[in-house]
């Protein structure tokens, strides 16, 4: 796959973890033993991964941002995406992709999040020509225990909420695993291209992408990798357990 672009989302204003985020956005607060936050060991990995063009959106302290990528800016073009207020995945790379009519497709990586793994011959390999939404998983399950639902092949046949399975479609298909979501995926132009541009108002995580892939019948798949090792922090207590980690 040549020519790729990644998409971080960071526009979130972090609520749960207040006081950190008032003055730092959740993506730019450091956790590692060398101080590193969740954006600069997503850029690094994009970076190595030969991504020639990074996305970053965000919705305040525009200058933190600034400081962050500057060291990363003779590595890669950069682009920061101001967002008033966040307007979930969905909208986000709908407008990359209005905006930028020569990207076909698009790797997206939730920017409060950090998962460790090299997805040159593994992740892009899987994106066939049909394909329109790739969703990377780490966990899997025989039972309801994780929120993406797939066949016995991997294709993503519907999303499980509440223990209640949405396949939305008319046709119920046989389920044979249940996988989680750790915040890497890969999107099609294709599976945005039918929307209303001035009616559509934003998708808020990985159920509406699957959702709007099985309404238009486009294909969509999970990628099991369960070697690679997963970061994030919801909370002031999960933030300070994880804290000083030295990832591996």
């Amino acid at each position: 796959m040549h020519n790729l672009s990644a998409y971080i989302f960071c526009s979130g204003h972090g609520s749960r973890l207040k006081p950190l985020t008032d003055k730092t956005p959740k993506p730019l607060i450091p956790w590692t033993q060398d101080n590193e936050s969740m954006l600069e060991l997503n850029i690094r990995k994009l970076i190595k991964q030969n991504v020639e063009k990074i996305f970053i959106s965000y919705s305040y302290r525009k200058d933190e941002f600034l400081k962050q990528i500057n060291s990363f800016k003779k590595l890669v073009e950069i682009e920061l995406v101001y967002e008033k207020t966040p307007i979930g995945h969905g909208k986000s790379i709908q407008n990359c992709f209005l905006q930028h009519p020569e990207i076909e497709v698009l790797l997206g990586q939730n920017g409060d999040s950090y998962t460790k793994f090299m997805f040159k011959d593994t992740f892009f390999n899987k994106f066939s020509k049909d394909t329109n939404l790739l969703v990377l998983s780490n966990k899997c399950s025989a039972t309801q225990a994780f929120p993406i639902v797939c066949d016995q092949d991997d294709n993503i046949v519907g999303v499980n909420i509440n223990q209640s399975i949405r396949f939305y479609s008319e046709d119920i298909p046989k389920v044979s695993k249940f996988y989680n979501n750790i915040g890497t995926f890969l999107f099609s132009k294709t599976l945005l291209e039918t929307l209303n541009n001035d009616e559509f108002i934003g998708f808020f995580g990985e159920n509406d992408l699957i959702e709007q892939a099985r309404k238009g019948n486009l294909l969509s798949k999970c990628i099991y990798m369960p070697e690679a090792k997963h970061y994030t922090f919801n909370t002031l207590e999960e933030y300070n357990k994880l804290k000083g980690s030295e990832y591996v």
